[in-house]
């Protein structure tokens, strides 16, 4: 007979596997949205694989309690040493100057004495720092538990290990993790007290106001940051050889292209190219990742799979949460898992590498380890809310809104046009065998009909459609229609006039039209520093209009 305590668990429970199963579906949706497959499924299989290894770590852990935790988090401990003695051997520190002297020195002596070995692939230092902050975490409450028990073998190898990584963590010179490092420690020591204060209502109530006016501080600077970038200079640039973007400006612009693919996601794995396409009007790819999980993922699997990984990580907190009142010794692995699942949280903020990498089932490590804790003695309360329910109820609201409102089905088939665009056009785009995007779309080389007929489809429902209006406008502008262009992009411009590539393209059909002023009053909002003018004077050369090449020239020298 199910006991009063088992229904809060099991809905716990319930919950993490649908936000994990709606992520995986995302996922899945997001292999069929990318343009290149290839790439895209090794992804989901990464994806895939870190719920399974995260679900089977819950199981093992509910089923056998503190020696599946202690076990597992020695095997995590093992993991940090991999990642950490990969890094050590595959990194180049001759190639990628360091800011602290001494670390660096130490790097290239690490370099110059390493065995030759033929690795795979390079790594990425903030890629290992970001899986090395969350395994060496977890690690830790497998080594506490292996002393505790005098299990001296598994102690001294995962020890070992351990200090492999946590070497290669300080080698990495990465600022962000060494930043959610202490943060991590600040979560160690919030859960103590909470343990502590268990009986103190009061006190407890106010540590938990501290740490949601904290979480809701971290959440109030990102939407100034978007809104204001300069706000998050001291956040630093990402740099990609002599051209670099504020961090913060890579966020916004990270959310103008969840709002072309808001549904879908872009695809996995297809950030780079679709970032350079549709956004800095580029031929060439930029960067791989907008630098902040969060709107990584939102990017890359739509919405959907954001809400499903913010579900999923709340699942696991509140876990955490009510485990701190749990006499047994299974608390004390609630400790590295919440420095852990903080740690990756306050890292993801300002980088999204461990997202597109190949330790990318590192992720879900923690969520299995903090879902894994029984947190025990839970009593049911009366008139609880059947949380499952609730969420099922708003997810079949949400969508109504999509099929019935006309902005709702304005927006999904907008969407299923920027997937048909990016899949048509960038499947094929190859430069220099294409100099430029725009030659491709004047090509009969791909067909962009179904495309256009879901952005005019988008329309007819709500004539405001900005991303339906913009993507119309680029594909009308390469094909030469000029006035049909400048139409779209007005009325995508009056309906968001924050997106960059609308205000570019804008300014330049103003400057085609012989407006210079106004051109050049447009053009004083965008950021153009990656030469993206050049480009278009060369387009327009290309296609023998030296009129307009020459109009967007005196533009350039303005």
């Amino acid at each position: 007979m199910r006991t009063s305590a088992s229904a809060p668990r099991s809905q716990s429970l319930i919950l993490a596997a649908a936000f994990a199963a709606a992520f995986l579906l995302t996922a899945l949706v997001g292999v069929w949205a990318s343009y290149d497959r290839s790439y895209a499924w090794p992804a989901f299989a990464l994806i895939a694989l870190g719920l399974l290894l995260s679900t089977g770590i819950i199981w093992a852990g509910r089923r056998w309690g503190e020696t599946a935790l202690g076990v597992m988090s020695l095997a995590v401990a093992l993991l940090a040493g991999a990642i950490g003695v990969y890094f050590l051997l595959a990194y180049n520190w001759s190639d990628n100057a360091g800011e602290i002297e001494l670390l660096q020195r130490i790097g290239q002596a690490v370099q110059a004495y390493r065995p030759a070995i033929t690795l795979p692939t390079d790594i990425n230092a903030n890629v290992a720092a970001s899986g090395l902050t969350v395994t060496l975490f977890l690690g830790l409450g497998g080594l506490v538990w292996a002393f505790r028990y005098r299990w001296w073998i598994g102690l001294v190898v995962a020890g070992l290990a351990w200090l492999a990584g946590l070497v290669a963590l300080i080698l990495a010179q990465s600022r962000g993790a060494w930043i959610s490092v202490g943060v991590g420690l600040v979560a160690i020591l919030y859960l103590t007290l909470r343990r502590r204060w268990a009986d103190h209502r009061g006190l407890r109530i106010v540590l938990d106001l501290l740490a949601l006016a904290t979480l809701l501080a971290f959440v109030a600077f990102f939407v100034a940051a978007v809104r204001t970038p300069d706000l998050a200079s001291f956040l630093g640039s990402t740099a990609v050889g002599t051209s670099a973007i504020n961090r913060a400006t890579l966020w916004r612009d990270g959310l103008a292209l969840v709002g072309d693919y808001p549904f879908t996601g872009s695809g996995l794995r297809s950030t780079m190219m679709v970032y350079s396409t549709y956004d800095l009007l580029m031929h060439v790819g930029f960067i791989l990742h907008m630098h902040n999980l969060f709107v990584q993922i939102a990017v890359e699997q739509g919405i959907i799979g954001l809400l499903a990984l913010v579900g999923l990580l709340a699942a696991a907190i509140a876990n955490l949460l009510a485990a701190t009142r749990v006499a047994r010794p299974v608390w004390r692995f609630s400790l590295p898992a919440g420095a852990a699942l903080t740690a990756l949280i306050s890292h993801g903020l300002v980088d999204a590498g461990l997202y597109g990498s190949s330790i990318a089932f590192v992720l879900f490590l923690p969520v299995g380890l903090a879902l894994a804790i029984d947190p025990g003695g839970s009593k049911e309360q009366h008139g609880r809310l059947d949380w499952p329910l609730v969420i099922a109820a708003v997810a079949v609201v949400a969508m109504a809104l999509v099929v019935f409102l006309p902005a709702g089905r304005s927006a999904f088939q907008a969407n299923l046009g920027t997937v048909a665009q990016t899949r048509a056009e960038l499947s094929r785009y190859t430069w220099p065998e294409w100099p430029i995007q725009d030659d491709l779309r004047r090509s009969p080389e791909i067909d962009l009909g179904p495309a256009i007929a879901r952005y005019q489809a988008a329309l007819a429902t709500n004539p405001s459609n900005a991303s339906a209006s913009r993507r119309l406008a680029q594909v009308e502008l390469a094909r030469g229609d000029y006035a049909a262009a400048r139409a779209h992009l007005e009325t995508s411009y009056a309906a968001a006039p924050s997106n960059r590539a609308t205000r570019q393209l804008l300014a330049e059909l103003y400057a085609i039209d012989g407006e210079s002023q106004r051109a050049a009053e447009m053009l004083s909002t965008v950021d153009t520093s990656l030469n993206q003018l050049d480009l278009r004077v060369f387009w327009y050369t290309h296609i023998g209009e030296p009129e307009k090449a020459d109009r967007l020239k005196q533009l350039v020298g303005q």
